[in-house]
């Protein structure tokens, strides 16, 4: 049997959740951040933008940096998440 490495990244979940609890038990590659159900987004894809453009300050904006964040520290192991840099976390959602 193969075993390749994946994450599955859940989307539009309803955070706090009784669902989302029971599926975080029964999976154990779920990433720890998570895309909110939020209106920013389905806001930003109508001016063809992202929610990091449109509301940087927003919660859902911090959940696409957070995930990055997440993602980037599983891919370079050695570079730790509080030390990814902003320039970084920029590029990568740009």
């Amino acid at each position: 049997e193969e075993r390749i490495p994946h994450r599955v990244l859940l989307n539009r979940a309803v955070l706090n959740s009784k669902l989302l609890k029971d599926i975080e038990r029964k999976f154990d590659s779920v990433l720890k951040n998570k895309i909110g159900n939020r209106i920013s987004f389905a806001s930003s894809m109508m001016e063809g933008r992202t929610v990091t453009e449109t509301a940087p300050a927003s919660a859902a904006s911090e959940e696409i940096k957070a995930i990055v964040k997440e993602v980037y520290s599983m891919l370079f192991p050695e570079v730790k998440a509080k030390k990814v840099k902003a320039k970084v976390l920029d590029e990568a959602i740009a």
